[in-house]
């Protein structure tokens, strides 16, 4: 990006009455929507009338953090364990049977073969 886009994107998050610099940013990994669903419609309305100006930042991210917000949308967490919708597979296998930890963030090395 460049960062007259990015001052552009500050400056224009900035100016809403609505706005929280604190929004939750959720990391959209895995997601999906209900494209029936008139609150997700208003949504990406919302968002669209916005980045498809192209006169902001490239990264979507902190427009749609602040889409959830402005819309009072809260997603429901995949992996939250235990209130989400799935459980974490803990015995997933890499190449040369690496395993990962429960955490799965590659911050651990877990080479050994069990």
């Amino acid at each position: 990006d460049i960062p007259t886009n990015v001052e552009a994107s500050l400056k224009w998050l900035l100016e809403q009455p609505d706005f929280d610099n604190k929004c939750t940013l959720y990391q959209n990994a895995y997601f999906g929507y209900n494209p029936k669903s008139p609150a997700f419609q208003r949504a990406v309305e919302f968002f669209w009338s916005r980045y498809s100006l192209e006169i902001d930042s490239w990264r979507d991210q902190p427009l749609w953090c602040y889409t959830l917000q402005h819309e009072q949308l809260q997603p429901m967490l995949l992996l939250d364990e235990p209130n989400g919708l799935f459980e974490k597979d803990k015995t997933r296998t890499g190449h040369n049977d690496h395993r990962y930890d429960e955490r799965s963030d590659g911050k651990q090395d877990n080479n050994k073969k069990q």
